[in-house]
């Protein structure tokens, strides 16, 4: 339980840096919702770095990538686009498929969006790739983010478990130096 779109913003910021570098427009537009949302912290961080580090990756210098994060109808829609070389019919096709890579010189093992798609899935959502060759690519993640979402197994509250204010204790330790 958390604010979705505070969380993905805060790993969209990360990538600034590095789009400065490769003199990319980058452009992150959270949405106004304050409400708290749930959602899988860790299946959320590598879908985000994923779908922005391969925008990097294909955007040509002085391209543009356009980050969006809002909730709407209670779902969490996460939207990359960037502009480049785009992809065909056949690439869409293709995507998410594990080793699958579009170009054979580009550095990776092509597991990247195959993980992505099955992320997407266990979080119960899912993604969709439009593109317009030589000129954009839109990947679009929805994901459920209300707590009848989800079983009750499958939720956690964390700060009911302390689990960060937990001590150790070392009077039963044997500690040897």
């Amino acid at each position: 339980k958390n604010n979705a779109i505070s969380f993905i913003g805060t790993l969209a910021d990360g990538f600034t840096f590095k789009a400065k570098q490769k003199e990319i427009n980058y452009r992150v537009y959270n949405g106004s919702s304050k409400a708290n949302t749930y959602f899988d912290a860790d299946i959320i961080e590598k879908i985000v770095i994923n779908l922005l580090s391969n925008a990097l990756k294909y955007t040509p210098k002085k391209g543009v990538i356009i980050c969006t994060i809002s909730i709407k109808e209670g779902k969490l829609l996460f939207t990359v686009k960037n502009s480049g070389k785009g992809l065909s019919k056949e690439e869409i096709a293709s995507i998410f498929e594990r080793f699958y890579q579009v170009n054979e010189n580009t550095k990776g093992v092509g597991i990247g969006l195959a993980l992505v798609k099955e992320l997407v899935t266990l979080h119960k959502g899912f993604i969709t790739v439009e593109s317009t060759p030589n000129e954009w690519t839109t990947f679009t993640v929805t994901l459920p983010v209300q707590k009848e979402n989800f079983n009750k197994n499958e939720l956690i509250d964390l700060t009911a478990t302390n689990i960060w204010n937990t001590k150790l204790s070392t009077d039963n330790l044997d500690l040897q130096e």
